[in-house]
C-alpha cells in the first residue's frame, strides 16, 4: 500500500481513511481490524500513529478497543457520546462568566467528534424533586457533565444531583482545595502565584506603589483577592520590599456600572494614590479603565494595571491591558478529553497560565511624560 504523503498529518489520514471505510459499510459492525503492527506495517508508518489514529475513531465511537482481543469496529448509527453542559449565568452576568469564553472551543471539539451536546441552565434542575430530576436525567444517558458552578458549600441541590449520576462531572474553574472538598473533578491555576508574578513585573517595571482591587461576594459577605486576601497581598508586598497596607485594598461588589464608579472614586479620589492597581479580573480592569478616563488619569503614566482571566478582548483596549491569561480556549479543548477518559475516582489538574504584558504596564524607564 502506498505511503501517506498528503498534508494532514499521518495521524488524520489515516483516522479519516478509516472513519470513511466504517461509515461506507466496507468495514462492518463487529469486524476485528488489523493489528497496530500491521496496519503500520501495511501504510508504512510508525505504530505511534496507528495508536494515535485508534484513539481518535475510538473518541468518535467508531472503534473499540478490547485489550489483547484487538480493536473491533462499532456501529455508526449507534447512539453518539453526549454530554451534558449545566450554566448558571444570565444575561446580565454572562459576559463575565468564564463559561462564555470556555465553551466555544469544547463545543467545536465535541462536534468534530461527534458528540452530542445538551445545555440546561441549572435552574431547570430545581423544577421537580431531586429524585424524579435524577431519574430523568439518569435516562437521557448522559457520558459526562461539564458544570459552571462556583462558590459552593457543598450541600447544594445541584451537586447532590450530579453525584447520583454515576457518571463523570468536570467542573472547569474552581480552586484544587474546594474540588477535593466536594468530591469533583475540576481545572484550576496556581492563582496565587500567577497574582505574585504578575507583582514582580510591576515592581521590575520601576511601580512601587501596588494597590489591589478585589471583590467583595455579597452572597457569601466574603472578600477575595486571587492570592487569597488582603493580608497575603500585603506579605507578597513586603517580599519585595514595597509598602502598603489596608488602605491599598479596596474590596468592591461587580454590580452598576455607576454605584462602581463612585465606590471606586470614595477610595481613589481624583489623584491616585498608587503607581499600580491590580484587578481581581479583567472586568474590573475594564471598569478602572473608564474611571481612569473619566478623572483624565492617563494609563499607565499616571497608573499602571493589570487584570486578571485573559479576556479576549483585552488586546484591543487602549492602552493594551496586562493581564494573567489563565487559557479559556485551551480549558474547554481540554474538558472534552477529560470527560471522555476521565474514568473513576475524583481528580484535578492544573491549568497553566501566562503573564501577558501589554500597554498597560510599560517600564515606567519607558514612559515619556
Amino acid at each position: 500500500m502506498a505511503d501517506l504523503i498528503i498534508s494532514r498529518t499521518k495521524t488524520q489520514q489515516l483516522s479519516d481513511y478509516l472513519e470513511e471505510k466504517i461509515r461506507s459499510g466496507q468495514l462492518r459492525h463487529g469486524e476485528r481490524l488489523q493489528t497496530v503492527r500491521e496496519l503500520a506495517a501495511s501504510f508504512n508508518v510508525s505504530t505511534i500513529v496507528v495508536n494515535a489514529a485508534y484513539g481518535e475513531l475510538e473518541k468518535k465511537n467508531l472503534v473499540e478497543r478490547c485489550g489483547r482481543r484487538g480493536v473491533f469496529v462499532n456501529d455508526p448509527q449507534e447512539q453518539a457520546k453526549c454530554f451534558l453542559i449545566a450554566n448558571y449565568t444570565d444575561t446580565i452576568t454572562q459576559k463575565e462568566s468564564p463559561a462564555t469564553y470556555i465553551l466555544p472551543e469544547f463545543k467545536a471539539k465535541c462536534i468534530s467528534l461527534g458528540i452530542r451536546l445538551e445545555e440546561i441552565h441549572v435552574d431547570s434542575l430545581y423544577s421537580a424533586s431531586r429524585s424524579v430530576m435524577i431519574r430523568r436525567l439518569k435516562e437521557r444517558n448522559y457520558d459526562g457533565v461539564l458544570s459552571f458552578g462556583s462558590g459552593y458549600i457543598g450541600d447544594e441541590p445541584d451537586l447532590e444531583i450530579f453525584r447520583e449520576l454515576g457518571v463523570p462531572v468536570l467542573i472547569p474553574r474552581m480552586r484544587k482545595e474546594e474540588g477535593e472538598r466536594l468530591g469533583f473533578n475540576c481545572f484550576y491555576s496556581n492563582e496565587k502565584q500567577g497574582w505574585f508574578d504578575a507583582m514582580k513585573l510591576l515592581a521590575g517595571h520601576g511601580y512601587q506603589k501596588i494597590g489591589a482591587l478585589g471583590i467583595y461576594q455579597e452572597h457569601s459577605d466574603h472578600c477575595m483577592l486571587r492570592c487569597g486576601d488582603g493580608q497575603e497581598h500585603l506579605k507578597m508586598l513586603r517580599s519585595l520590599k514595597l509598602g502598603g497596607d489596608n488602605g491599598s485594598i479596596c474590596f468592591l461588589a461587580y454590580k452598576e456600572r455607576e454605584l462602581f464608579q463612585r465606590e471606586l472614586e470614595n477610595w481613589l479620589g481624583d489623584v491616585p494614590k498608587f503607581d499600580a492597581i491590580m484587578c481581581y479580573s479583567d472586568f474590573f480592569a475594564i471598569r478602572l479603565y473608564e474611571y481612569c478616563r473619566n478623572h483624565r488619569i492617563r494609563i499607565p503614566e499616571d497608573l499602571a494595571i493589570i487584570g486578571f482571566c485573559g479576556y479576549p478582548g483585552g488586546n484591543l483596549m487602549q492602552p493594551g491591558l496586562s493581564t494573567i491569561d489563565i487559557g479559556y480556549a485551551e480549558i474547554g479543548r481540554k474538558a472534552v478529553d477529560f470527560l471522555l477518559n476521565a474514568g473513576k475516582g475524583v481528580r484535578s489538574e492544573e491549568i497553566p497560565y501566562k503573564v501577558v504584558e501589554r500597554g498597560s504596564t510599560a517600564p515606567r524607564q519607558y514612559i515619556t511624560n
